[in-house]
């Protein structure tokens, strides 16, 4: 059993675009010739996506468009006007459609690089910590030490003025 539906292009246009994944996201519909059917920029409509890396000399968009042509699934990283970004593209329609979503760099990272300052500063923090624990700690473990250093100190200086403690240890 099969079920079509016709849905005019501007609707589906609409739907594509209102449906980005970021807000510096484009979404694209490329034909099985690599005509764009659906794409934000209204005047690149029913152009070649290879035409239009060809006119930009993107060589790494030129290989996404190679590879969506073939029906492959995947994404590539390209760079576009100076920026990283990631085309993720998926066949549609048993091969004659293919979409495609270009996302910057800057966009699939960001909640990355807020946390990664946070972990930076927590790490910092936890370091300073262990340094000022492990100062306490040592000297605490020392001032015992210290006391029998400056009672041979006096002993060695002939003062026998002062008392011995009494101690609770056993050793």
């Amino acid at each position: 059993n099969l079920l079509t539906i016709d849905v005019s292009l501007t609707m589906v246009s609409k739907i594509v675009l209102e449906k980005k994944p970021s807000p510096n996201s484009i979404c694209a519909l490329l034909s099985k010739q690599g005509t764009l059917l659906v794409y934000p920029d209204s005047t690149r409509l029913n152009m070649s996506l290879i035409s239009l890396a060809e006119m930009h000399n993107h060589s790494s968009l030129m290989e996404a468009a190679e590879a969506m042509l073939a029906g492959e699934t995947g994404y590539r990283q390209v760079t576009l006007n100076g920026e990283e970004h990631y085309v993720f593209y998926e066949a549609l329609n048993e091969k004659h459609w293919s979409a495609c979503i270009v996302c910057p760099e800057s966009d699939i990272f960001a909640a990355y690089y807020k946390s990664r300052v946070a972990i930076i500063i927590a790490a910092i923090i936890g370091i300073l910590c262990i340094f000022v624990f492990s100062i306490y700690f040592t000297l605490v473990q020392l001032n015992p030490l210290a006391l029998l250093e400056n009672s041979a100190e006096r002993i060695a200086e002939c003062d026998f003025s002062d008392a011995i403690p009494a101690s609770t240890r056993n050793d």
